[in-house]
């Protein structure tokens, strides 16, 4: 089943595949930005990772997961996430 976006929303999952041993906070930010700027602001479904995703050169795919839905959702971003989102506003504006 293949999802929608409607009244700002994915109604599916979010996949991420790929597997870049240099993915960050920077480069979940820029995600989210991008997800932002496509007029997505909530996910309905799941964050699903593909095996061997790496982010903050953490070897764990679960934690990496964890990383990158923590840096995606503003309720739980870490410091070092909310850094590179305010760094990265300033690099856009």
């Amino acid at each position: 089943m293949a999802a929608c976006v409607a009244a700002g929303a994915l109604n599916g999952d979010l996949i991420v595949a790929g597997r870049d041993p240099s993915f960050h906070n920077e480069h979940a930010v820029m995600l989210a930005r991008e997800l932002n700027e496509l007029g997505i602001r909530a996910i309905s479904g799941n964050l699903i990772v593909s095996p061997g995703f790496t982010m903050n050169f953490d070897p764990s795919t679960t934690r990496s997961g964890e990383q990158l839905r923590d840096a995606l959702d503003t309720t739980r971003r870490s410091a070092a996430a909310m850094q590179a989102w305010t760094d990265e506003r300033k690099l856009v504006e």
